[in-house]
């Protein structure tokens, strides 16, 4: 009988907890999960946070966003849970999900480092970012990846991949457009230079210009046309480019090269046959000779490519 009497009471008193509790709505929570537990949202005694604490009320706003919760969305989500409580406090709960918001123009000087660090243009590099939406990201202290998409030149907008990460979790994923200007000193012609002449110092003048698509491939290096061949003829005043040079392919098409392939700090080498013929600094397509791949590579040397890979 009195073991009766205990189970009867043991079983009043956790009714009397499950059923005739008061719970407190807050009406102001800041979350960083994905979803809205019931331990966000109120004040609960300790026996009701191991009951229900974990419970889960909606998924939560967008990184950066707010939502408002009600007193009567909160009753019908305990009681479909088999839970009735009186619910005291707020009639409705501001969420707020934290977030930090990162302008584009944060990523400017690390494009600008990335693009002087891996291409011909060296310093004399201009970035504007395109993009105008902010990246909202979770947590402060993460460590950024940046990259450009393949097939990128570095000029004119280019593409480049962003990548955030914290405590090695990947938490954002996405792309940031950058308009890259090259302003460089190259060779304009003095004189009238016909096909086959080779080019003395006397024959070209330096001048400082922004690089445009008709003059990309301007010279930069002195060495690369002072005792060389036109290729063509080149008239008075021109912009010398490599396209008026005699050709000096570093690559031949069907001819086995030699492909490094970078991929953060890992660099990895592997036989390739290119598709044309290339001098330096050209982007070309390779074919590895096993898989039957084709990728696009830059040529760096005498039967040497190179691409970054993602």
């Amino acid at each position: 009988m009195k073991r009766i009497v205990f189970f009867f009471l043991l079983f009043c008193f956790y009714s009397l907890i499950i059923f005739g509790n008061s719970i407190y709505l807050k009406d102001y929570v800041e979350v960083s999960d994905s979803v809205v537990k019931f331990k966000d949202i109120a004040m609960l005694d300790s026996i009701l946070r191991n009951k229900i604490g974990d419970l889960v009320i909606s998924a939560s706003p967008d990184l950066g966003h707010s939502q408002l919760i009600s007193k009567e969305e909160v009753f019908e989500k305990l009681r479909g849970n088999g839970f009735r409580l009186n619910i005291k406090g707020s009639d409705t709960v501001k969420i707020v999900r934290k977030g930090i918001s990162i302008k584009p123009d944060y990523f400017k000087n690390i494009i600008l480092k990335y693009v002087s660090k891996n291409s011909k243009w060296g310093k004399d590099v201009q970035i504007k970012i395109i993009s105008s939406k902010n990246i909202i990201i979770p947590a402060k202290g993460v460590m950024w990846q940046i990259f450009p998409a393949q097939g990128q030149d570095f000029f004119g907008n280019v593409l480049f991949k962003v990548k955030a990460f914290d405590k090695g979790e990947q938490i954002y994923n996405g792309w940031i457009v950058a308009d890259i200007k090259i302003i460089k000193k190259i060779p304009i012609a003095n004189r009238r230079i016909m096909k086959g002449e080779i080019i003395n110092k006397s024959d070209i003048r330096w001048e400082k210009r922004e690089l445009t698509p008709f003059i990309k491939n301007a010279i930069l290096d002195e060495k690369n046309v002072i005792n060389k061949r036109a290729g063509r003829i080149i008239s008075t005043n021109s912009v010398i480019t490599e396209e008026l040079m005699e050709r000096r392919f570093l690559v031949r098409r069907g001819q086995p090269a030699l492909l490094m392939a970078i991929f953060k700090n890992i660099k990895a080498t592997t036989s390739v046959i290119p598709l044309k013929s290339a001098g330096y600094g050209e982007r070309i397509r390779v074919m590895n000779p096993v898989s039957k791949k084709v990728l696009s590579a830059v040529v760096k040397d005498k039967n040497k490519l190179e691409v970054i890979v993602e």
